[in-house]
């Protein structure tokens, strides 16, 4: 049996073991980011800790329109939701 609960997937389908994860939810949080296209292009950054420059705001780079900062703000809130349901780690 398999039931989904707030984008969490349960399966209870082997005798004594319950499965989770969030495969589908992912699934649908990428593709719904229409801009997931220009990330391809992006420079990739290390994982080390956040250096000293990181509140730093700068103030000459370009702003997101209105569109582009309401997705953007999305799917980070979406990506926190996974974080903290499945993929703590993250």
């Amino acid at each position: 049996m398999v039931h989904d609960y707030l984008g969490i997937t349960l399966d209870y389908s082997e005798k004594g073991v319950v499965k989770m994860y969030m495969k589908e939810y992912t699934r649908k949080m990428l593709e719904e980011f229409k801009h997931s296209a220009e990330l391809k292009d992006t420079n990739k950054v290390s994982t080390a800790p956040a250096a000293d420059h990181m509140f730093e705001v700068n103030q000459n780079c370009n702003k997101l329109g209105d569109n582009k900062r309401e997705e953007f703000l999305t799917t980070v809130a979406n990506a926190l939701f996974l974080c903290k349901r499945s993929r703590p780690d993250l």
